[in-house]
């Protein structure tokens, strides 16, 4: 029921065609171990990337039923290159998932996200990029992508995202505690993380220029390839997947 609950939740925050996104995205699906929903959208046009997070609560434990973030970031230059490879070679988002053309490289990139914005209050504060999270609890993001948007008026209302946002610790060093520590008050903040894997993921830019899209050299290889979310909440009720009973 649980489970039901996460895919209805992403499923109405996701149209069915890209053409219904005011800025159009590439978008990768996948269902964890755990049965929680994870999507990442590229957004090649704007620099950027939008990943979507249901964690599933247990209700004899206190916790939500399901909670969902959206976790944004810039597109560093290797993942600016993939474009050219998901569109020239036969890597598609049906590849996800697929273990036969798994490469075991369990590459994991940690970001530390500065800034929350809390979608309850202001979520018309994303602008065009609104349609990627709607019906998240909050968006968290990195540094780099609040200046980015800051400076692209046609993405969004400068003034209405600037006074919507709120500024967090800084959880790379951050002299805050992890979550995951079992002795600390749960009143208190802490550091809190978020990992998500996806397979069948491009494992580099592929130029399939001169050659037959269909030949062996064409078909980009795939990887598993995790990101380590880290950001500040107020309390461990903000963070109860990290929590170990």
């Amino acid at each position: 029921m649980l489970l039901g609950l996460a895919i209805q939740l992403c499923m109405s925050s996701t149209p069915q065609s890209e053409h219904h996104r005011e800025i159009e995205g590439t978008c990768f699906y996948v269902h964890s171990y755990d049965g929680s929903y994870n999507e990442r959208c590229l957004i090649f046009s704007k620099g950027l990337q939008i990943w979507k997070s249901v964690a599933l609560g247990e209700a004899d434990l206190g916790h939500p039923p399901a909670y969902l973030m959206c976790f944004a970031t810039t597109l560093d230059k290797g993942e600016m290159q993939l474009n050219n490879t998901l569109l020239q070679t036969k890597t598609r988002v049906t590849d996800l998932g697929n273990q036969e053309a798994l490469v075991p490289d369990m590459d994991t990139k940690t970001v530390s996200l500065e800034w929350v914005l809390d979608m309850h209050t202001t979520k018309q504060a994303l602008g065009r990029l609104e349609d990627y999270c709607l019906n998240a609890d909050v968006v968290y993001m990195t540094k780099s992508f609040v200046d980015k948007i800051l400076s692209d008026e046609t993405v969004v209302n400068t003034k209405l995202l600037t006074t919507a946002i709120e500024s967090l610790p800084i959880s790379n060093g951050s002299a805050y505690p992890t979550c995951e520590d079992a002795r600390h008050n749960w009143e208190l903040g802490c550091i809190c993380k978020r990992l998500i894997c996806m397979t069948g993921f491009p494992c580099d830019p592929v130029s399939c220029q001169g050659r037959e899209e269909q030949s062996s050299d064409c078909i980009s290889k795939t990887c598993t390839k995790c990101t380590n979310f880290q950001f500040y909440v107020p309390n461990k009720r903000n963070c109860f997947w990290n929590i170990k009973v």
